[in-house]
């Protein structure tokens, strides 16, 4: 299939969504109205400029820890120099708006065809395929969902490592960490911003998936179980655990942070002028074989060796035994505790990992006599361990034994080589006394370089072979290999359709740059932080809205010198539109279920009259509606009656006007009190207001039910979802008066989310 031949990283072209366009904005604006309200305080007092010298070790802080909660502070409008900007831009994109309704590409050209775009829809409906990105490699795999079923019910069938539950324990979980964290603000342990960003509102449910390992074996790969917990209830706990605990893991004896890392750590390796064996360690899966009361020994001992007070360590653990003893996620229809290690797709979950094996490397390995007579390097990244053995095969087997024998539930798997071995993303050779390396790659691995019709800025894809060029620059020791693997860099790019031009620009600046160079660590330069940014999603629009940004900022560059991030034009800065990897795959793989059928024979869209309530009457039937300025047809996808709740609804006026709201009640209540509010002639809301000017009677009000929000299966803010949704349907329909009955249209207030 030439789509997924693309990779999942590929961008179909992404037309604007004019409403997102308008959250975007009003972001941007509310941000140069920041810079400019706090231009005007005194400097001890702007944000991030108090100090907290005063609270010493007594009390654990969220600024302390560089976490902050999300501000929702909204600056008045009282500079007029912005406000005039403000105008302008928004003037601007108005008429932008209004060409993009004409004409949604301006001037671009879709980058999958029809076939193509077909063959996505198909795949997408597909139920009885899961289609995932392999574990390493970059490689898509496509598999059957019954397969994909099958192999995580087995490893859920491990009774020592996952327990069933009847339902879901998340008001239980929220109690429980409700109580330690109010415990630990009462007794001064935590201040109140921590104390509020711990206690996660409208909580996502947890979910597992499997990545596919084919690495083992391609025809029935085993599964990497991961838990997807972003924005679950444990999620800001495992967030503050991390960075809480990160600085630790730095300063552990074994560690490796990247390849960089790795690479200067063995350059400074010289070798014998004997026989030495280079070996691998990989600790089988190590996640989910941490018991408990080992893990939290070993962060215990860790934070043993900090400045933070025993009230405040008790704390940090008592969090941790929330993150490991509440870990519960959702497979299908079932809910799931684990009861060994830490959840793979945590925030803590690598910290964790690290200081675990770290604490038995303190305690076992670095004690042991094989250890200090014959290990000249010992490199761990989380579960990968690089060893150069100075020693026999026999005195490397018995410490291999040593290490299988630390704990009851660490299996090691071992490769050992004289000459060469792979370790990440190195392929590392002995050559005299020093190692060689160059890029390592598995038999398995797949051209997963992005698309060069991808819908990505232009900018991104001019530069990216360039960062592929570093880092292969920055991994080949050898000239001659460098060259080998420059020339097969750029056969990659050339089969993602990247130009000749890109490619040799690209290489004209790698030339530049020697290894030693691209080895050091490159200092951030913190100007460039000063600088605002308008971020948006990237769109068809996108050139012209950065345009707009850009055509008026000399007012404030020339009216607000003082304020130093006016004084260079904003960065433009874009999140992608949906990937191929957005579209196609999903964390949870849904209800073994299904949806139930409510019909006996096809199923019925619209709005349909329950037949037993005096709201019947007013009710538009059918399953469908118009526009009110342009007459595009918009079709109902759902079925709904007078007892529907949680809808979207438009009221129609006899003049035609249309009006959209949203209820969380039974539609019929709603309307019932709409008919109250034009009886008793209440003009300061916008439907009664103008049945009085224009002398309707309450009979002649109609609705219509024309979307809603679904109970989410996950969970969530169901109201907020809702409330976004009305908004967008405003400005779909375009029904703000005097287009419409619609008197407020405010984006602003979804841009906290």
């Amino acid at each position: 299939m030439s789509v997924l031949q693309k990779g999942l990283s590929f961008c179909p072209t992404f037309t604007c969504d004019t409403f997102n366009l308008d959250i975007d904005l009003q972001r941007f604006f509310r941000n140069l109205r920041l810079k400019s309200y706090f231009s005007k305080m005194p400097v001890a007092i702007q944000p991030g400029t108090h100090s907290n010298a005063g609270l010493g070790h007594s009390q654990l802080s969220l600024k302390s820890s560089g976490l902050r909660n999300k501000s929702t502070f909204i600056p008045p409008t009282s500079d007029n120099v912005i406000e005039a900007y403000v105008k302008l831009v928004s003037s601007d994109v108005e008429k932008l708006k209004r060409k993009v309704i004409r004409n949604p590409m301006l001037g671009h050209k879709s980058n999958l065809n029809y076939q193509e775009r077909a063959c996505l829809t198909e795949l997408m409906n597909n139920q009885d395929i899961v289609i995932k990105p392999a574990d390493k490699g970059g490689a898509l795999v496509v598999m059957n969902k019954q397969y994909y079923r099958e192999e995580i019910y087995a490893q859920l069938s491990q009774a020592d490592v996952y327990t069933k539950v009847n339902s879901s324990p998340l008001s239980s979980i929220q109690q429980c960490i409700m109580t330690k964290v109010y415990e630990a603000f009462d007794n001064g342990i935590i201040d109140e911003d921590l104390k509020g960003y711990l206690i996660k509102d409208n909580p996502i449910t947890p979910v597992l998936y499997t990545l596919p390992k084919i690495h083992k074996n391609l025809e029935k790969p085993p599964g990497r179980p991961i838990v997807a917990g972003t924005d679950s209830v444990l999620s800001p706990i495992a967030i503050y655990l991390d960075t809480m605990l990160q600085p630790l893991v730095k300063n552990t004896k074994s560690f490796v942070k990247d390849t960089t890392h790795l690479l200067n750590k063995l350059s400074n390796i010289v070798l014998p002028d004997h026989e030495i064996l280079l070996v691998s360690f990989d600790v089988a899966s190590l996640y989910t074989s941490i018991s408990h009361e080992s893990g939290v020994n070993a962060i215990r001992h860790h934070l043993d060796t900090t400045e933070f007070s025993a009230l405040q360590k008790l704390f940090l653990l008592d969090l941790l035994e929330i993150v490991l003893h509440q870990n519960y996620f959702l497979f299908e229809d079932s809910f799931y505790i684990q009861q060994r290690g830490t959840a793979m797709g945590s925030n803590v979950a690598p910290t964790y990992a690290n200081l675990y094996m770290a604490h038995l490397e303190e305690t076992k390995v670095y004690t042991h006599p094989l250890y200090l007579q014959h290990c000249m390097l010992y490199l761990r990244y989380i579960d990968d361990l690089l060893v150069i053995w100075d020693g026999t095969l026999g005195s490397l087997r018995e410490f291999y034994t040593f290490l299988n024998n630390m704990e009851v539930t660490l299996e090691f798997t071992s490769v050992v080589d004289k000459m060469s071995l792979s370790f990440l993303d190195v392929q590392i050779t002995r050559n005299g006394p020093v190692l060689d390396t160059n890029l390592f790659r598995k038999e398995t691995d797949r051209n997963n370089l992005l698309h060069y019709s991808s819908f990505h800025p232009d900018s991104l894809k001019a530069s990216l072979p360039l960062t592929q060029y570093m880092r292969l620059k920055r991994i080949v020791s050898k000239e001659a290999d460098y060259k080998r693997g420059e020339n097969e860099m750029t056969d990659r790019f050339k089969q993602r359709d990247y130009p000749e031009e890109v490619l040799r620009s690209n290489l004209d600046k790698i030339q530049n740059k020697s290894r030693e160079e691209l080895l050091t660590p490159v200092k951030r330069d913190n100007r460039q932080n000063e600088r605002l940014a308008f971020v948006s999603n990237y769109s068809t629009a996108s050139r012209q809205v950065g345009n707009i940004i850009r055509k008026h900022w000399h007012l404030l560059q020339s009216c607000h010198p003082n304020i130093a991030a006016f004084q260079d034009q904003p960065l433009l800065s874009y999140k992608r539109g949906k990937s191929l990897k957005d579209q196609l795959v999903r964390a949870d793989i849904g209800s073994a279920k299904g949806h139930k059928q409510r019909f006996l024979q096809n199923p019925k869209f619209g709005t349909f009259p329950c037949l037993h309530c005096v709201q019947c009457n007013s009710i538009i039937k059918g399953n469908s509606f118009f526009h009110p300025h342009s007459g595009k047809k918009y079709s109902i996808k759902n079925y709904y009656t007078c007892e529907s709740t949680y809808v979207i609804y438009l009221l129609k006026c006899p003049c035609g006007l249309l009006y959209i709201g949203e209820t969380t009640q039974k539609i019929r209540d709603r309307i019932c009190k709409h008919k109250s509010t034009i009886r008793r002639e209440i003009t300061a809301l916008p439907v009664p207001a103008h049945f009085h000017a224009a002398r309707h009677s309450v009979s002649q009000l109609k609705f219509q039910i024309i979307d809603s929000v679904d109970e989410p299966r996950r969970g969530g803010d169901r109201l907020m979802m809702l409330k976004k949704l009305e908004m967008q349907w405003i400005h779909k329909l375009d029904t703000i008066w005097p287009r419409g009955l619609n008197r407020e249209y405010t984006p602003a207030m979804f841009m906290f989310r």
